[in-house]
């Protein structure tokens, strides 16, 4: 059955802290990715905060004119200015973009702008790029793209449409913008020694989402740069392997023309690193014919490299073109990046600090886990996963029931359909506690051999009214089709994805694999309190009225 995406209920944000390198013979560029977070003065990813979308920081300097002051359908109400910053939830949630909307209650034509800063002056042979896509093929955007030269500034506002058509002039325009990211560039050679402004503006009835990226103002001058490639930005999917385990690298980087001039024969190598030092001879892949000025490509080196040497992996990957010798910023050509350490006994997908924690709170059971691909026979002895800590509601309200619930993990076969399927190993049980930890439970009945081939690890949710329980996330790996969850009365029937219940879900969990469970690690090496105390009277104060508040997917939070 086709349906419009349109349609859709839109999901929420998710946060991940992300800089960009200052990049050679750019007058301006504005990615949208980064603020300084007031309390911390450290860049976090700008499309993230309590929130959520439709409340994230425009970048200071834009100005945003809601002239047409209608109102959005409800899907995509969080539009609620001319134009909004969030994450790209359709193709990459770690990264933002700008957003505008024609689809409104009633219809009606958009008449949405933003403006750049000034920008200048303009030296010669400078040119201005950006991305742009639609997200639904079926309701195709259009807008217009103008230049507006100082003293003059754009003025204008809600309803108003002041001077920003009168003063400037259309240097790009489409009726209908293609639904996959595309590149354009406009020379700004009338504009040489003057400073400009850069508008966008929305022109479409009745249509549906338009996003804007990467908006550049650049000198025509050589500079190739090397960054992490998006789909996925990790060579191997798991941060740790245990010591025995081989594992699939598969090389990518991304190389993006950041100069203005068409770049020819661009190509990469891929030299693998263990304990910092490089090992064996780089890898090389085809090249690409041209690269045009603001675009960015991907080098894949194939086939994927195998590792099992226990160390630190990484690699580090080197751009060129045959216009190497003028590039402006050599630096910027290498990018070296971590790959997975091997050794120990923890097979692990999640990575990076914790985002918050995740439970079903349906109140019947339930299982939410991550999958691991094995290649080789290999035993594992249990399950290690991390719950954190739970607060007891405000008065009146009774404290919480979670603390002294028994969980257990499952080891699940997969099936022919790639989703969980059967039970090999079941853990013993753990008795749940107010301050949480890191849990290392044993199979029942012992070890488990396995054959090659894709293993769900997952926690079972306790039944009863102990709420939603409190399994820890991370953001990275991230892999969609490796995290799963089910419980008797999920909407999907069956086994479904995280990111089924909306992109705020795309976490990973904190579900390992063990090859071995130490003899001497126990709870009291990771718990302070007896399995069901509560807090004692001097734990420290909250600094936020429900800390520690667990997301469920049976009961997703009201925005």
């Amino acid at each position: 059955m086709s349906y419009s995406l349109r349609r859709h209920a839109l999901a929420t944000a998710v946060a991940l802290a992300f800089s960009s390198s200052s990049i050679a013979a750019t007058l301006f560029l504005e990615d949208f990715q980064t603020r300084i977070d007031p309390d911390t003065q450290q860049p976090v990813l700008r499309c993230s905060g309590p929130g959520g979308a439709g409340t994230y920081p425009f970048p200071s300097g834009w100005l945003l004119r809601n002239v047409d002051n209608r109102t959005p359908a409800a899907s995509v109400a969080y539009v609620n200015e001319a134009w909004e910053v969030r994450e790209d939830f359709q193709t990459d949630v770690t990264n933002c973009v700008a957003f505008a909307t024609s689809w409104y209650s009633p219809a009606g034509t958009a008449n949405d702008w933003m403006w750049t800063p000034a920008i200048g002056p303009i030296p010669n042979n400078s040119s201005l790029s950006w991305r742009a896509k639609n997200y639904d093929p079926l309701y195709l955007d259009g807008y217009e793209v103008r230049v507006m030269t100082a003293p003059t500034t754009p003025t204008g506002g809600t309803g108003t449409i002041g001077n920003q058509i009168t003063n400037s002039l259309v240097v790009y325009s489409t009726n209908a913008e293609p639904a996959a990211w595309t590149s354009h560039s406009v020379d700004l050679a009338a504009y040489v020694n003057q400073t400009i402004y850069v508008g966008f503006r929305l022109t479409s009835t009745d249509k549906f989402l338009l996003v804007v990226d990467d908006v550049m103002v650049a000198s025509n001058t050589v500079d190739l740069a090397a960054l992490a490639a998006t789909t996925p930005p990790f060579a191997v999917e798991y941060p740790r392997v245990p010591e025995g385990i081989s594992v699939d690298a598969n090389y990518q980087v991304a190389v993006k023309n950041v100069g203005g001039t068409t770049l020819t024969n661009v190509a990469a190598t891929a030299q693998p690193t263990l304990d910092g030092a490089p090992l064996g001879t780089p890898l090389t892949a085809a090249s690409i014919p041209t690269l045009a000025g603001n675009a960015t490509q991907t080098i894949a080196f194939t086939p994927p490299t195998v590792l099992s040497t226990p160390g630190t992996w990484g690699v580090t990957y080197t751009a060129t073109s045959d216009q190497n010798a003028q590039d402006t910023d050599p630096s910027n050509n290498v990018l070296a990046t971590a790959v997975t350490t091997i050794g120990g006994n923890v097979w692990s997908r999640h990575e990076g600090a914790v985002t918050g924690t995740l439970g079903i709170g349906a109140g019947n059971g339930g299982e939410l886990g991550t999958s691991y691909t094995l290649t080789q026979t290999a035993t594992f002895d249990g399950i290690r996963f991390a719950l954190g800590p739970v607060t007891d509601p405000e008065p009146p309200d009774p404290p919480s029931s979670w603390p002294g619930q028994n969980v257990v993990a499952n080891l699940r076969a997969t099936g022919a359909n790639g989703k969980p399927a059967a039970v090999i190993a079941t853990t013993q049980a753990i008795v749940s506690t107010y301050i949480g930890g890191i849990y290392d439970a044993k199979f029942v009945g012992g070890p488990q051999t396995l054959a090659p081939g894709t293993y769900f690890v997952s926690v079972v949710e306790p039944t009863g009214t102990g709420g939603p329980m409190p399994l820890q996330l991370s953001l990275g790996r991230y892999v969609d089709s490796a995290n799963w969850v089910n419980w008797p009365t999920s909407p999907s029937g069956d086994w479904a994805n995280l990111s089924a219940f909306g992109a705020n879900f795309q976490r990973v969990p904190h579900v390992s694999l063990l090859s071995e469970v130490s003899l001497f690690k126990d709870d009291f090496e990771q718990h302070a309190d007896a399995p069901a105390s509560r807090p004692a009277s001097a734990a420290p104060s909250p600094t936020t009225r429900n800390p520690g508040e667990r997301a469920a997917l049976a009961v997703p939070p009201q925005r």
